[in-house]
């Protein structure tokens, strides 16, 4: 059974998420965004961060396995990306699935995790391990590509300020 939400986000529940549904996505997108697996520079991502006063956290790009962009076709301007990281065939991270603000709630987010999980799900070995740190609020996207809550633990370091 599929569920769709008021924003498009669409759920299934009694099996595992499709990743070969991509009709859906691609059709809904606005025409000029084009999504693409070439790697953006690290000089357009850091633009776009501090262009919206994003904190920019430094990611030696060298450690990327994989990565999708988003680019507005009309401006040639960056305006989504997401990122792979792994350090081994078994174990994946997923880091920093961004959408600038004036794109959000246009299935840019939606197209960026399809074309990674799609990615995954040709390359993952069997039983790879795939992760991501997700905002509190923002459980119910991911839950639509397959992801659910993990437990474990983990340590926060904050720099004291002198």
């Amino acid at each position: 059974m599929v569920v769709e939400d008021p924003d498009g986000h669409k759920i299934r529940f009694g099996q595992g998420a499709s990743s070969s549904d991509n009709k859906t996505i691609s059709t809904s997108l606005p025409a000029s965004v084009r999504i693409s697996s070439r790697m953006p520079d690290t000089l357009a991502m850091k633009q776009m961060s501090l262009e919206l006063g994003r904190d920019t956290e430094e990611m030696d790009m060298q450690a990327v396995l994989h990565g999708f962009y988003a680019e507005d076709s009309d401006s040639g301007k960056l305006i989504g990306y997401v990122f792979l990281l792994s350090d081994g065939p078994g174990y994946y991270n997923v880091r920093n699935l961004f959408v600038h603000p004036d794109w959000r709630k246009k299935r840019v987010g939606s197209a960026l995790m399809q074309k990674l999980t799609d990615w995954l799900e040709e390359n993952a070995s069997d039983g790879a391990y795939v992760c991501l740190h997700a905002p509190e609020g923002l459980s119910f996207f991911y839950k639509q590509y397959g992801f659910g809550p993990a437990f474990g633990m983990f340590r926060v370091i904050r720099r004291k300020e002198t």
